[in-house]
């Protein structure tokens, strides 16, 4: 079943199965991984833009009250009990809980 749905995806979506298979692959070193990290308390009441721009990250999608925000603003300001998920390097993943 799995290998019939893979194929199917490569025929109706050939670039974004080749995007995500180069993602998890990482040709030319550069591995990437969705994440998902719950906002500390430090980056409450901080904007998207402030917390993951100049880490390497992408903030996919915003899950809050049990909601999710796709591609959430820049500008969005960040709530407690957030959860982001990110798109980032393993090696950027822990950069926002280490600054």
């Amino acid at each position: 079943m799995i290998g019939g749905l893979r194929m199917a995806s490569s025929l109706i979506r050939p670039t974004t199965v080749e995007f995500l298979d180069e993602m998890l692959r990482g040709k030319g070193g550069k591995i990437y991984r969705f994440e998902d990290l719950k906002i500390p308390d430090k980056f409450v009441g901080k904007t998207i833009k402030e917390v993951f721009e100049s880490k390497n990250m992408v903030a996919v999608t915003l899950k809050r009250s049990g909601e999710y925000i796709y591609a959430p603003r820049d500008d969005t300001k960040l709530e407690k009990d957030d959860i982001v998920i990110l798109l980032a390097q393993p090696k950027d993943i822990k950069a926002p809980l280490e600054s």
